[in-house]
């Protein structure tokens, strides 16, 4: 199944683009340009997506599966984010064929991610299979894409700020007993896998502590 390409197209000029022929995605709440259709004629609404990578996660890379409240229509949400063992920065001359120990600093802490803009393609390919909420979005937030959750009830935007920085939200538990609704996955064992993210300190060593890791999904395993 080809890979739809999502526009980022405001409200004012939604007619100008059906009128071309996009097609609405229900779902996601957001047009696309047809699978037969010309990409060319809706430039104006492609997105440009961060293609670089800042760090490398250090196996094991863990999805993490959790719940939050959503703002808008206050009903219990999924939502994911992943983590790892620690993580390597890259330096600016860091590319996908540089070798692992080039970068400038490694931290072997339990880490989890947030802000995630760029993956690997195969991560990318496995997200869009499996995890049908957490898509590259437009935070006026950060004014930036970034692989967001959204509700599973209402598709209202469940930003990483509150998720990851607020004490009792999805990504910062503060009790066991929070850490047990919780589903860690391991999806690669060895090796790393490139991510442009935010890291997150101390929230993943108390989760870790207070939950167990469960085999992996088998995703295709060469992601770095």
């Amino acid at each position: 199944m080809p890979k739809l390409i999502f526009l980022e197209v405001p409200f004012e000029q939604k007619d100008e683009v059906k009128a071309l022929g996009a097609k609405w995605h229900s779902k996601r709440r957001k047009w696309f340009v047809p699978e037969d259709g010309d990409e060319s004629i809706y430039s104006e609404w492609i997105p440009q997506y961060e293609t670089e990578f800042n760090l490398r996660a250090i196996a094991p890379f863990y999805l993490i599966h959790s719940f939050e409240i959503c703002y808008k229509c206050k009903m219990d949400s999924a939502v994911v984010t992943f983590g790892s063992l620690g993580c390597e920065y890259l330096n600016e001359k860091d590319d996908e064929y540089s070798e692992e120990g080039e970068g400038d600093e490694i931290k072997e802490e339990p880490v989890s991610f947030s802000y995630i803009s760029v993956v690997p393609e195969r991560l990318a390919a496995y997200i869009e299979e499996k995890l049908p909420n957490y898509f590259l979005d437009w935070s006026n937030t950060t004014e930036s894409f970034y692989y967001m959750n959204h509700c599973e009830q209402c598709g209202a935007h469940l930003g990483d700020f509150f998720l990851h920085s607020e004490p009792e939200h999805a990504f910062f538990p503060q009790t066991p007993q929070e850490v047990q609704r919780m589903k860690i996955i391991d999806l690669k064992p060895q090796g790393t896998v490139k991510l442009s993210a935010s890291p997150h300190w101390g929230s993943m060593e108390f989760i870790l502590k207070h939950t167990s890791v469960v085999g992996s999904e088998n995703p295709r395993q060469d992601q770095s």
